[in-house]
């Protein structure tokens, strides 16, 4: 054993029961982001964590769950990646978790603003659209300077409708109200298109949503996978509707009733 035994240590029974539950109610365990990479011959999950401060430590503890559950669930290596905002916030995110278990120490792989990989790179030009994306959340790509509003627009514009939606709304938590609005006016003159109308309907319906799951959450409410996706791409009005059901239902089944 790596953890020293306490001196004369008062022995209880401890619960057996390791399932995922923190009483009085379940405990979810819910990465930011996770990508399955598969192949003929072998496959990995990475699990994706976007950091703007440093983790608290309840933060911390839950990214061993997040490798393990996600070792257990697609059978293969499971690795956590930490997206740090400041180079200050990386070096926190970077200290080894350890649980004590011989051997089981998680040491996070982390990019930060000094090892975020240049998106100007003509070498890299295939993932220039992904590195951009990944400068702008590790602050490597300032947004405050508007020709880098125009280099992240300009990638992002040729991508296929769902990567679009995606890396702008992923740009859009990492960038501040002042950001958000010059960007957008870029996009409604010089970036102009359908899509980006209607990415602001979908920005509106994804805060409903999140509105919707924060009141079923405070309600004590269980949602299931099943409920949570219906949330999540069901429109704006729909949304409403059911938050309103959601403030006096005394079910879960009333506020999701058709």
């Amino acid at each position: 054993m790596t953890s020293p035994i306490p001196d004369d240590p008062v022995v209880t029974i401890a619960d057996s029961d390791l399932s995922t539950c923190d009483p009085p109610k379940p405990k979810e365990y819910r990465a930011d982001l996770s990508f399955l990479l598969a192949s003929q011959d072998s496959r990995l999950v990475a699990i994706i964590e976007p950091q703007t401060a440093a983790p608290k430590p309840h933060k911390r503890r839950s990214w061993p769950a997040y490798v393990v559950n996600a070792h257990r669930t697609h059978h293969c290596d499971a690795h956590l990646l930490v997206i740090a905002r400041r180079q200050q916030v990386a070096r926190s995110c970077a200290k080894p978790i350890r649980l004590g278990h011989r051997g089981f120490t998680l040491a996070p792989h982390v990019i930060g603003p000094d090892n975020t990989p240049d998106p100007t790179d003509p070498a890299l030009t295939a993932a220039n659209p992904e590195l951009a994306v990944l400068a702008c959340l590790t602050g490597a790509l300032d947004l405050d300077i508007v020709a880098n509003q125009h280099l992240i627009l300009g990638l992002i514009a040729n991508l296929d409708e769902d990567r679009k939606r995606r890396y702008n709304s992923a740009i859009r938590d990492a960038s501040s109200p002042q950001i958000r609005h010059s960007m957008e006016a870029l996009m409604t003159t010089v970036y102009r298109d359908k899509f980006y109308e209607k990415i602001k309907a979908e920005g509106r319906a994804e805060g409903a949503a999140e509105l919707l799951l924060d009141i079923l959450r405070e309600r004590e409410f269980p949602v299931s996978s099943e409920l949570r996706e219906r949330a999540i791409h069901a429109d704006e009005e729909q949304l409403h509707a059911w938050a309103l059901r959601a403030i006096k239902a005394t079910s879960i089944e009333e506020v999701f009733l058709d």
